[in-house]
């Protein structure tokens, strides 16, 4: 049996402060338990946060650590699974703003 493959999930384009949520929206997400921001390079990670998906899969929740020392840029957020060795989603873009 393989690992269903985590489709590129979509975020609102809002801007995110810190200790904001993020939902992401797509589909085989009921397996995902964190998320990691990247810078916009898609390279360079900043800071993995847990991330939580609803009953149906279609939605997960994350959130924006507060504080994260970061000013106002464009970032990659990935999610993925716990899985040996982890799934990820493709990376989307999101917004960082000041409080």
């Amino acid at each position: 049996m393989s690992t269903p493959q985590i489709q590129i999930p979509t975020v609102d384009d809002g801007k995110f402060a810190p200790g904001d949520d993020i939902v992401l929206a797509g589909t085989n997400l009921e397996m995902v338990t964190n998320a990691t921001f990247y810078k916009q390079d898609g390279k360079t990670e900043l800071y993995t946060v847990s991330a939580n998906a609803n009953g149906k899969g279609t939605e997960v929740s994350t959130n924006r650590r507060n504080p994260d020392n970061l000013g106002p840029q464009r970032v990659k957020l990935a999610v993925f699974t716990n899985d040996s060795p982890p799934v990820y989603s493709n990376k989307v873009d999101v917004t960082f703003v000041n409080a």
